[in-house]
């Protein structure tokens, strides 16, 4: 997306690009996912996300927002948040501290509250998909061809050895339409507290999880950036707020899939980091 920031409000417009694991070329799909955006992200952030705008052709052929001519495209509006408060750069700043890391936890285990379980899911098989895509998006990626296929095969032989734990966790309700994108760059200080916003939006297979796959994402950002104590911490607090202590047997491969995720994403050395860990 562009983001244009403005000194009250925001406006992200999706580009007409496609990725591979999303395409946004058809100008009828960047509004349905901007309007999808809005839904999801409303109920973890409603106070940072506003409403979606059209960009209009004016009677003299130039462009305003929300004018009467025809809609050549749409923009999220958002509120402004402050760079320095997302928070990879309070962790940058070694600023994320011990009650920040039990609020970024609490809003976690507020948000998964607050989700209906999602029955059907093949909990194993969905698992395999994500596995298999991160395969393949690590090797278009350019990292090491002979360590992604390595790594790719441990996961799957782990994967294999935790099905029915992942099957039993489907069927107890921990299976949810979450996030799906959890790492410190989404959550943010809005009016002093640790908000999660910027959910997955254009792949509800991605995003309907088991919650502790989603929080997954976050520990090991937390411990990519920070080291182990503080993903640990975090960890604590999560089971402590929701009783979930059961997540710790899948959190081996949880971990592991995220980092290739982020190594992927992001590429280059930062890449090589995430992939390391």
């Amino acid at each position: 997306s562009a983001v244009f920031v403005g000194s009250g409000v925001v406006f992200k417009l999706k580009k007409s690009v496609d990725l591979g694991f999303l395409d946004f070329t058809d100008r009828a799909a960047r509004e349905r996912f901007a309007r999808r955006e809005l839904e999801v992200n409303k109920s973890f952030a409603p106070e940072l996300y506003r409403d979606v705008v059209p960009v209009t052709r004016a009677p003299g052929g130039g462009l305003e927002l929300g004018g009467g001519g025809e809609a050549v495209d749409w923009v999220l509006r958002m509120a402004p948040v402050p760079a320095a408060d997302f928070l990879d750069a309070v962790a940058a700043r070694g600023e994320l501290t011990p009650e920040l890391l039990d609020g970024a936890a609490d809003a976690v285990a507020a948000m998964h509250a607050a989700l209906p379980p999602v029955t059907g899911v093949d909990a194993a098989a969905a698992m395999e998909a994500a596995l298999d895509g991160t395969r393949r998006a690590a090797l278009a990626a350019g990292l090491p061809a002979g360590r992604v296929e390595a790594w790719a095969s441990a996961m799957a032989a782990a994967l294999s050895e935790r099905a029915p734990s992942l099957a039993a966790r489907a069927a107890a309700g921990r299976v949810r339409r979450c996030h799906g994108d959890l790492h410190l760059k989404n959550l943010c200080l809005w009016r002093g507290r640790v908000t999660p916003f910027d959910a997955l939006e254009f792949d509800e297979a991605l995003a309907t999880i088991d919650t502790g796959y989603d929080l997954a994402f976050l520990l090991m950002d937390l411990w990519h950036r920070l080291g182990r104590a503080a993903a640990n911490r975090a960890l604590n607090r999560y089971v402590a707020r929701t009783g979930d202590a059961g997540l710790v047997g899948a959190l081996p491969l949880w971990l592991s899939l995220r980092a290739a995720i982020r190594a992927h994403a992001e590429g280059g050395a930062a890449g090589l980091g995430y992939f390391a860990l």
